[in-house]
């Protein structure tokens, strides 16, 4: 190869992408420990506890998680919060939006953009560089699932008309800042609910629908999905009836995952759909005339009904919560929806996680054992946000 390229012999490989390699002749040696935190669940299913962890690796406790990749985490008594309200600041300052008017919905109601717009053509990096930092930020903000799908389409020649509706979204982005998605405690029969829904050809360039898909463990959201159709649908019976089949191999697929972590039998995943169309036809093959031309994979939902793996139930269209991820809606219809489906405003995350772990691998990395280190160091704030963060940690 050196005969090939112009390189350099730099021995055995020791670092790449944060991982800290070691090569001897026991073998190779991998860790992490400035790019990544190691974040365990300590159960009686793992064999094992901090004490002895601690005696196989050097490794150093630093309490309950409260920031990891992004995401700011509240654990107390109630349960569980996150939140993404730090980085989603880093997205406003890329985009220029910070103390700009909030929005109170992402998209306008009823909007529809085509790839054949005539607007002025936009920086397509810098338009990329937006998109991707907001999808990231749907991990714990499933009501911005829908809106950044949609101007997600418009990739490859963004325009000015696209841009504003990505502007629109850093608006809302800006009016809940502290938004996010709180746990609580589920009792020892937790099952899954799923909701489907489905808005028929709505993109004006393909005619091709979006599917919307959300999971709850009781009251607690914890799996959304808004995606485009592969195919053209001919009704909203048929793409109701193919976003049914999707969900439902979803739902096996979380119940069997929520088994093992249990250890124990699950009840069945229960899926609302709000056409009584698409359920007839998935409990009645007899509807061959209007089944034929659909393919065969969509038919998986009658094998799951039929030996009972997955129920399914008619709801209203007024209850049907996977609403949010099929179209824009209204102000008043979709803050209801938002509140319904458990995003709410997170407050008292512990400020300044992000600083407080860097501290501390400070501390640790020069093997000192006091944090009154951090005073000279640091100045007065970093110890301040040191004691407090540590005190409810």
């Amino acid at each position: 190869m050196k005969k090939a390229f112009d390189m350099s012999d730099l021995g055995l490989l020791c670092f790449y992408l944060g991982v800290e390699v070691r090569q001897d002749a026991s073998g190779i040696a991998l860790r992490q420990t400035h790019y990544a935190k190691l974040i365990l669940e300590l159960s009686g299913m793992m064999g094992c506890n901090k004490a002895q962890m601690k005696k196989a690796f050097d490794m150093s406790d630093l309490g309950l998680l409260c920031f990891y990749l992004g995401v700011e985490v509240r654990q107390d008594a109630s349960g569980i919060a996150l939140r993404q309200t730090h980085y989603a600041k880093h997205i406003l300052e890329l985009g220029g939006m910070m103390g700009c008017n909030p929005a109170h919905t992402p998209m306008e109601e009823w909007l529809k953009l085509s790839w054949d717009s005539t607007a002025e053509e936009v920086n397509t990096t810098y338009y990329w560089r937006l998109i991707r930092s907001l999808r990231y930020l749907v991990h714990t903000r499933p009501d911005l699932a829908f809106a950044i799908r949609y101007v997600s389409l418009f990739m490859e020649r963004p325009t000015m008309e696209h841009l504003q509706d990505v502007k629109r979204i850093l608006r809302y982005v800006v009016g809940t800042l502290d938004y996010g998605l709180h746990y609580g405690r589920a009792p020892n029969k937790a099952r899954f609910v799923g909701y489907c829904d489905s808005d028929l050809a709505d993109d004006v360039d393909t005619s091709k629908s979006t599917i919307g898909t959300m999971f709850f463990l009781d009251d607690c959201l914890v799996g959304w999905q808004s995606l485009k159709q592969k195919g053209v649908a001919l009704s909203s019976c048929e793409t109701e009836y193919i976003a049914t089949t999707t969900i439902a191999t979803q739902a096996l697929w979380l119940s069997r995952m929520l088994a093992e972590l249990l250890g124990r039998k699950v009840d069945v995943v229960e899926l609302k759909v709000d056409n009584k169309s698409a359920l007839a036809l998935a409990k009645n093959p007899i509807f061959h005339e209007r089944s034929k031309h659909i393919r065969i994979k969509y038919h998986f939902i009658r094998d799951c009904l039929e030996d009972g793996s997955i129920k399914a139930s008619h709801i209203a269209t007024t209850d049907q919560l996977a609403d949010i991820l099929t179209k824009s809606l209204g102000k008043t219809k979709f803050q209801e929806m938002r509140e319904r489906i458990g995003l709410q405003q997170i407050t008292c995350i512990l400020l300044c996680c992000n600083l407080l772990f860097r501290l501390l691998s400070l501390v640790d990395a020069i093997h000192i054992k006091t944090p009154f280190v951090l005073f000279q160091w640091m100045g007065m704030n970093a110890l301040i946000v040191y004691v407090l963060a540590a005190s409810c940690l």
